[in-house]
């Protein structure tokens, strides 16, 4: 039986800070070394914006693109979101594939920040 991997709340200076780890093949997932974890899936709460043709999400550690593979997008640009994704890279750029991505309300963000600092 196959068990979800944990999606742990980071920022996005974490993810764009960390140690990227491509995957070897096999089941061997891809992931970042944010603080000793092996981080492969994410929750983050950001603001959802829009760069060229691109989505991108900001938390105020930085900014990194979300690529939807067919996930529903069940916000709007400008809103407050919650991103449930796995971090890949492609020619050296991060992105989040995203699972889910849903607004929330505008104070999660800060609870977040909080939350993260501790």
């Amino acid at each position: 039986m196959y068990e979800r991997a944990i999606a742990f709340k980071v920022s996005i200076g974490d993810i764009l800070n960390a140690v990227f780890h491509a995957s070897s093949g096999g089941y061997d997932p891809n992931y970042a070394d944010i603080a000793g974890k092996k981080v492969n899936r994410v929750n983050l709460i950001a603001k959802l914006a829009k760069e060229a043709d691109d989505l991108v999400v900001e938390d105020g550690t930085g900014k990194i693109k979300v690529v939807l593979f067919g996930a529903p997008l069940l916000a709007d640009v400008g809103d407050t979101v919650r991103v449930i994704g796995k971090i890949r890279e492609m020619n050296g750029e991060r992105f989040i594939a995203a699972e889910v991505v849903r607004r929330v309300e505008e104070k999660e963000l800060e609870l977040r920040k909080i939350e993260l600092s501790k």
